[in-house]
């Protein structure tokens, strides 16, 4: 990776092998812009995120234990990428030491994680859903935010719902 998109989509790349502590947002990571980082070509599909419109594509990340949920923006910029169960390198006591201290930490009993509390350092970016005893169950990566906005950015509050 060269050229002026290299520090970003090294920031996604580390991140996406469990760096979480190396992840900062920047604009410009387009679907096409990733596909280098993540092996192949990405396709996203019409989805919706809190009543917005945004594109969405699921990808196979192998340093990862499950599929990727990316969601971008209408203009391509991204605006959500969730990683449920993840693997942390080298461990998540050293990637939480790294992060250091939240900015905010919403308590567990919301959202799609509700038995997780939500780690939120908004400046990078980047929430972990801290389960307590049953482990990090999320990372969450969005362009930085502030805590006003962090709802209706990401959904965080809101509780999952499937169509019967």
């Amino acid at each position: 990776m060269t050229g002026p998109h290299a520090a970003r989509l090294k920031a996604l790349r580390l991140a996406m092998e469990g760096r979480f502590d190396c992840w900062q947002w920047s604009a410009g990571l387009t679907p096409e812009a990733v596909e280098p980082v993540l092996g192949g070509r990405i396709s996203p599909e019409p989805g919706r995120l809190v009543g917005r419109d945004l594109l969405h594509a699921v990808i196979t990340v192998p340093q990862q234990p499950h599929a990727v949920q990316f969601r971008w923006e209408a203009d391509g910029e991204l605006a959500l990428v969730e990683l449920s169960d993840p693997s942390a390198v080298p461990s998540w006591p050293a990637v939480i030491e790294a992060l250091g201290s939240p900015d905010v930490i919403y308590p567990h009993g919301q959202g799609p994680w509700p038995g997780s509390e939500q780690r939120c350092h908004f400046d990078r970016g980047l929430t972990i859903f801290d389960g307590a005893g049953l482990g990090y169950q999320a990372v969450w990566l969005y362009p930085p935010t502030s805590p006003t906005d962090y709802g209706a950015l990401t959904g965080a509050f809101e509780t999952p719902t499937r169509a019967r």
